[in-house]
Order: structure tokens, then sequence, then C-alpha cells
């Protein structure tokens, strides 16, 4: 992770650096498959909690995170900004669905401490509805 600070404008640029065995023009693809909303959404809460405690810092406006990608092939870099880093709750884009940390820090809470045999919102008294699923969690 890359941090800039424009002390001048009080605003804070994160940058993840990313490297790809595919074009940098195709990160698109690699940001679905990899779910890198989550760490973008994450790393934004953890800056924002710790600018919130720094007496300096707590005006400082934190910008929406960017991914820097190069592939070894092409040496191309580009940068890939992504607009739902604020985002509190799941992103959906079109036929996307991109979940957000609060809910996964909350299934995995539920994981570790109950220790249950089957996924939340999977029924063991009843049947489950295929099609309710599909429509439900596609692209999760």
């Amino acid at each position: 992770m890359l941090i800039i600070v424009d002390y001048e404008n009080k605003v804070i640029y994160p940058y993840d650096l990313k490297t790809s065995g595919h074009p940098e023009h195709q990160f698109y693809k690699s940001f679905i498959a990899w779910n890198y909303s989550i760490q973008a959404q994450l790393y934004y809460e953890l800056i924002k909690q710790n600018i919130e405690k720094d007496d300096y810092f707590k005006d400082f406006k934190i910008a929406d995170y960017q991914f820097i990608v190069i592939c070894n092939s092409t040496r191309n870099p580009l940068v890939w900004e992504f607009k739902g880093t604020k985002a509190i709750t799941d992103c959906e884009y079109g036929e996307y669905k991109l979940p957000n940390w609060r809910k996964l820090a909350t299934e995995l809470w539920y994981y570790l401490s109950e220790k249950p045999r089957v996924p939340i919102g999977i029924k063991l008294d009843e049947p489950n509805d295929i099609i309710e699923w599909l429509n439900k969690y596609n692209n999760i």
C-alpha cells in the first residue's frame, strides 16, 4: 500500500500496487475475481479511523482508493480508481455484487464463535430454495 498526502489541500490518496499476469487494461476482471473492493473499503476505513484520532490529520479527506497495475509482459502501468471505496454496504454494478467488508466481518465472527455446520442463511429444518440463492448470491 502507498499513501500520498497532499498537505496543502488536506487530502490523503491511498494506492495499492498490483502486479498481474494479464494486460493492465483487463484489471477490472481481476478486481471482480479477487474482490479487491473489500481491500479498498477496509483500508479506507482503517485510514479513516486513524486520522480521526489525530489532531493534525482529523480534518483531512481521503480520496477514493486507486490501484496502480502493471503486467510483467506488457509493462504498461495503468491506474484504476474504485469509486465505491467509501460505501458501507454491498456495491452493485449491473450483474456484479461486491460484498462489503463489514458484512464479511460479521460472517467471519459468526463462523469463529458459533462454529456452524452450514453458511449463514442455509436452512437445516426446511428445504432451501435454489432460485432464491441463485438470485441472491450470484457473482459473490
